[in-house]
């Protein structure tokens, strides 16, 4: 397993520009289901690995220069320059785009945005992705342990 660690002031501020879009990006999933595009953040992996919010107009990096690309908010420790350091984790080579939905209900019932508000709540430092080669999970660690990297 990978431990991902995301900050998780940042990851409020896009899973909350992400909650009030009226649209969104939609996932293949949800395409091929015939559903409609819900509120997401977007976990992408390209060099580095990084959150993005998936409401459009997407959320500038600069809010004075809009049209210079999206805010993303990079795993501590696998910002850009380490593809190849991530092709050797469970995270793989392979370029992608995850949709992580913030509004479905989770296997124990709330929904991934009720989670990260509430650890926002409790001032919790981090937003974690646990990776393994079948499951994404989440958590909300009070540190890093592993200094940002497996």
């Amino acid at each position: 397993m990978t431990r991902l660690y995301f900050s998780l002031a940042q990851t409020m501020v896009l899973a909350e520009h992400a909650m009030r879009a009226t649209d969104h990006h939609l996932s293949l999933t949800r395409r091929d289901a015939g559903l409609p595009a819900v509120p997401a953040l977007l976990w992408g992996k390209d060099d580095g690995t990084f959150l993005l919010s998936s409401g459009i107009p997407g959320l500038p990096r600069n809010a004075a220069r809009p049209d210079h690309g999206q805010r993303a908010v990079y795993a501590e420790g696998w910002g850009p320059g380490t593809r190849q350091e991530l092709s050797h984790t469970d995270i793989g080579g392979d370029d992608f785009t995850e949709h992580l939905e913030l509004t479905e209900p989770l296997a124990i019932g709330a929904t991934l945005i009720q989670y990260l508000r509430a650890a926002a709540r409790r001032n919790r430092p981090w937003f974690a992705l646990d990776v393994s080669a079948d499951h994404i999970g989440y958590a909300w660690p009070t540190a890093i342990t592993t200094g940002g990297q497996p």
